[in-house]
């Protein structure tokens, strides 16, 4: 080993041991000048200061994430909870063999089967209160494997033995559901309230007795819905009244159309009321829980929102055509009053609810008063007025995004009648549909220049100025008759869109003369030249060529810029 370097060694290890010997004085030095604490010192403040508020809260939300140990946590909860409702499960399914296999030997009569399974029931349920204190959500599955078993008995009783009548049947459901609500207050489980839920809402399909009149179906839904919509408000759990709303509309219906209820009226008033109480639920839940509704909980609520609509509708239509679009109307304006009184009492956006309100607005401003109020001869022009309206309103708003229903619902309405105008389909009913087109076109052209510079709609900008072209190319052919005029009329379009491309420096117009420039090519070589006479066959070529290489001195203008 050279000399230089083991010298090297042996001085490093020196300066290692000297740092290691000042270390060891310094912490014996402070450890002796530590006076020990009395048992009534308190600890200094001054020394140990305590931490500001909200530290222990300043750690990232993805490293709470990513913690291993929370994850693995996690894991076993619900490993925990699936083997806990596997359990449960087979308990009941081996009852269920169990009674079954007693009945084909005889051994057990209806009325010791109904019994047994109701004392399983019951025995599932005081098991859970058993074991509570060691893990409550744990001993939870018990007692709602017990509510089922409830549920099957009772059900079972009535329809499968004829043990019971349909009045003991329907206190025996409504016992039950109580009493699973009362064990979801007792076990804080949300589960049991969806029980209770599917239990109640479900009866009439089995009880013929819940079933017999329109009224009295009502009577049951509404009364199960106030109570449902309270339990939702004063236990913070959206998903109660949610799902109640789901099934009243849903099941309502169809025991209606299958039990061959003729009272129209009370259907309709049904609906109505569970449209108003399911609203007022949403508002109310939402300013007692200050808990306002986002956007995903909105999607959530969207379904139920449309499935009132269209089985409303769809009622009104058959027994009350004409008020049908303004009923619907109606409608629309209970739930912007809904809207308004959450709005105003929390102070707050509300992203949920005014996507709830834009998207039920479009569909009843779009279905029932465009296609229902609006006749043929002026659907043009309403397309026509709405864009206008959508365009001044984007010049006012700053959030465009958040009005996409709208929006959309706008566009349909101008691409089915701007459709209809270029391809000539029945005009004759349609009031100045010549000048139409080249309005829409200058509707199209200004559309595009509002929200070229807004970014959130930049993807449309490109849609607007070629379906732009598109409509100043189909003017032409409706304003003028001759093929020459219509193909200088095309190329003074291009020029022009060239023209003010390079004043405004805006390379995507620039570019879009492309596309008249090749329609009007493709016009005189595919059909002009084929048909036409001499002179006119010369005259469009003129034009073409002329067209062409001014438009090619124009493009380099716009190459400049671009470049530049």
């Amino acid at each position: 080993m050279p000399v230089g370097t083991k010298m090297d060694i042996e001085e490093r290890l020196r300066l290692i041991e000297t740092r290691l010997s000042d270390i060891e004085h310094r912490v014996e030095r402070e450890g002796s000048d530590a006076a020990p604490m009395s048992k009534t010192e308190a600890p200094s403040e001054e020394k140990h200061p305590p931490p500001p508020p909200g530290a222990l809260r300043k750690e990232p939300l993805s490293h709470l994430q990513m913690n291993p140990a929370k994850t693995e946590k996690q894991a076993g909860l619900d490993a925990t909870a699936i083997l806990g409702w596997s359990g449960v499960a087979a308990l009941v399914l081996a009852t269920s063999y169990l009674i079954r296999l007693a009945i084909d030997a005889g051994w057990l009569t209806p009325v010791r089967q109904m019994t047994i399974a109701a004392l399983f029931g019951g025995a599932l349920i005081v098991s859970g209160f058993l074991i509570k204190e060691r893990n409550r959500r744990y001993a939870s599955l018990l007692p709602a494997g017990g509510i089922v078993v409830l549920f099957l008995a009772d059900y079972g009783a009535h329809l499968y033995h004829n043990l019971i009548g349909p009045l003991p049947a329907t206190v025996g459901v409504i016992g039950i559901c109580f009493l699973t609500l009362v064990l979801g207050r007792i076990f804080k489980s949300e589960w049991y309230a969806l029980f209770a839920v599917i239990g109640s809402y479900t009866g009439p399909i089995f009880l013929q007795s819940l079933r017999s009149t329109p009224s009295d179906l009502s009577i049951y839904f509404v009364g199960w819905g106030l109570l449902y919509c309270w339990y939702a408000i004063t236990s913070k759990q959206r998903t109660i009244y949610l799902l109640a709303g789901y099934l009243s509309f849903i099941i309502f219906d169809a025991v209606w159309k299958m039990g061959g209820l003729s009272d129209w009226t009370v259907a309709l008033a049904f609906q109505f009321i569970q449209f108003v109480l399911f609203a007022g639920t949403t508002v109310a839940y939402s300013i007692k829980n200050r808990d306002p509704l986002d956007e995903q909980g909105a999607i959530a609520h969207l379904p139920l929102l449309l499935l009132f609509y269209f089985v409303q509708y769809m009622l009104l239509k058959q027994h009350l055509s004409d008020w049908a679009p303004w009923i619907a109307f109606a409608s629309m304006a209970v739930l912007m009053a809904a809207y308004g009184t959450a709005k105003g009492r929390l102070r707050d956006s509300l992203a949920g609810g005014h996507l709830l309100v834009t998207v039920y607005t479009a569909i009843v401003l779009f279905h029932a008063g465009y296609l229902e109020l609006i006749p043929e001869g002026w659907a043009p022009w309403v397309g026509l007025s709405l864009l206008i309206i959508s365009g001044l309103h984007l010049l006012w708003q700053q959030a465009a995004r958040k009005w996409w229903p709208l929006y959309l619902a706008v566009g349909l309405i101008f691409v089915q009648n701007d459709g209809r105008l270029m391809i000539g389909w029945n005009l004759a009913e349609v009031y100045g549909y010549q000048m139409l087109v080249p309005l829409y076109a200058a509707a199209l052209y200004a559309g595009y220049w509002i929200i070229k510079n807004k970014p959130e709609l930049a993807v449309f900008k490109g849609w607007l100025l070629y379906l732009g072209h598109l409509n100043a190319m189909a003017g032409a052919t409706h304003i003028f008759d001759g093929r020459l005029v219509i193909s200088l009329a095309w190329a003074m379009t291009a020029t022009f869109s060239l023209v003010i491309s390079i004043r405004s420096r805006d390379l995507f117009l620039g570019r879009s003369a492309l596309f008249i420039f090749a329609g009007l090519g493709a016009k005189i070589l595919l059909f002009d030249l084929s048909t036409a006479a001499p002179l006119i066959r010369i005259g469009c070529l003129i034009v073409l060529g002329l067209a062409l290489y001014g438009g090619g001195l124009l493009y380099q203008r716009i190459n400049e810029f671009s470049e530049s």
